[in-house]
């Protein structure tokens, strides 16, 4: 079940003696959370705020803190909201140029693999501005390939992939081909997406019909670690914003370790949805009853030890906005980081 994000009306400045509140008061702690485990930096360009932000599968209206004021102690209590950094509808990739480059991809489903190639292409054709946004909210899962294809086209740096582990078996094969035959015939494809499906299709048959004519069942666990090579000339020189929040899920996380390992990259928002340790789902039709099941076959690791991704939880933005006029925001952060005003996100 996914923590979500919420919210306290509460705004604190960092001080040599701790937390401070514009009303000169000291953060104690947040019911048993200390103010490191509570409070986390919020966008507030050119600076820095810190607020009190809890992940709970819960829903939170309300949230108690203890303060001191000089001497004396006391308990305040501060409304709380879900966070939400809504987006409009649109087509599954845009680009918008003024005063910056401007991402917008709303999916990464294979049936809009058309859509999807220009957006890795985007990647070259933007690589050389000072200040790059990536906007990935509610982006939801689909397939990582066109985030992996399009970080590799925007430096020369060598990025690690996850660590992985995959289940081989001809039921698998027979997953697969369901998943992919049922993908097919749900989905409003574009041209590109569905001459994509139709090649799928054909080698998950080809696959099964292989595996049962040259090795009857079999179970294989396969681990692998990729290492992409950059396919630019140069490493990326500018900024890069990552804007995702809690739609951001499962292929789209992938995106967030990635740009981690880009200097220069910052990753806005909330948190994502934590559903990337296991992948490649396959879908099975159990013949007694013919309910339908999914199960994953991959198991995903962050080769980074320090990644920060949790299952339920997923990673954490290096700066979190609090969801009031989130373009905004995001440009006024995009113009200092190109100034060089901005207040360095805490790490």
């Amino acid at each position: 079940q996914h923590r979500q994000a919420y919210l306290a009306d509460a705004r604190f400045e960092r001080t040599p003696g701790g937390f401070q509140d514009s009303e000169g008061r000291q953060l104690v702690a947040c019911g048993d959370r200390a103010p490191e485990a509570i409070l986390r930096p919020v966008a507030a360009p050119p600076s820095v705020a810190w607020a009190p932000i809890l992940l709970s599968p819960e829903r939170v209206n309300a949230l108690s803190c203890t303060v001191t004021r000089g001497e004396r102690q006391e308990e305040v209590v501060y409304p709380a909201r879900r966070l939400g950094l809504g987006r409009s509808g649109g087509p599954p990739f845009e680009r918008a140029d003024a005063p910056f480059p401007w991402l917008r991809v709303r999916t990464l489903a294979y049936s809009r693999r058309g859509a999807l190639e220009a957006f890795v292409e985007s990647a070259e054709q933007v690589r050389d501005a000072p200040v790059v946004v990536l906007d990935l909210r509610r982006a939801g899962g689909g397939s990582d390939r066109f985030l992996v294809r399009w970080f590799s086209r925007l430096t020369s740096r060598e990025l690690s992939y996850w660590a992985v582990e995959d289940l081989r078996s001809e039921v698998t094969l027979q997953g697969a081909l369901n998943f992919w035959g049922c993908v097919r015939s749900f989905s409003g494809a574009d041209a590109g997406g569905r001459e994509w499906l139709d090649g799928r299709v054909g080698r998950a048959e080809r696959e099964l019909s292989q595996a049962m004519r040259d090795r009857g069942p079999f179970r294989d666990v396969l681990p692998g670690h990729v290492t992409l090579e950059g396919r630019a000339p140069t490493p990326f020189a500018g900024k890069l914003i990552l804007l995702v929040d809690r739609g951001c899920a499962s292929a789209c996380e992938t995106s967030v370790m990635l740009a981690r390992q880009i200097p220069g990259a910052i990753v806005v928002g909330e948190n994502t949805e934590g559903t990337m340790k296991v992948g490649e789902l396959r879908w099975y039709r159990l013949p007694e009853s013919g309910l339908w099941l999914s199960a994953g076959t991959r198991v995903h690791r962050d080769p980074n030890p320090n990644g920060g991704f949790a299952e339920g939880r997923g990673f954490l933005p290096d700066l979190w906005l609090d969801g009031r006029d989130v373009d905004a925001t995001v440009r006024a952060l995009a113009t200092c980081l190109t100034d060089g005003t901005c207040a360095p996100p805490p790490r």
